[in-house]
């Protein structure tokens, strides 16, 4: 299925590092790479990845194109899902039984997502080989 047209302007690419090494060698049926990294206005910028015209997001999270079906998704992430992030919660805990008088720090945070609009998106299926 392709994305939706009215969500193509703001389209990113989302996969992992495994699936971006990948397709760096991939090229297109022309034989023109599909992968581009473009430089920004100053040396100190990052250049700015690019699949086939679209922008990169890297997720860590994403299972690797060689192993799984579902490896990448395409669409306007913020059109497509919604992502909560609920505040840090710190504790302090008086640690007398490891280091009398020592004093531990704790705080943990939790993110939550949904999908909200299923048509803004597409995922790719498949592997590279």
């Amino acid at each position: 299925t392709a994305l939706d047209p009215l969500y193509r302007p703001n389209a990113t690419w989302v996969f992992n590092a495994g699936t971006m090494g990948t397709l760096k060698h991939m090229k297109d049926n022309n034989g023109r790479p599909i992968w581009l990294e473009q430089a920004e206005a100053s040396l100190a910028d990052r250049p700015q990845m690019s699949v086939l015209g679209y922008p990169v997001q890297l997720d860590y999270s994403f299972p690797d194109i060689a192993t799984a079906t579902n490896f990448a998704v395409l669409g306007d992430i913020e059109q497509a899902f919604v992502i909560r992030n609920i505040p840090p919660s710190p504790a302090v805990v008086a640690n007398a039984i490891t280091t009398p008088g020592a004093v531990t720090y704790y705080a943990w945070e939790r993110t939550d997502s949904a999908i909200l609009n299923p048509i803004a998106y597409v995922t790719l299926a498949g592997s590279a080989s």
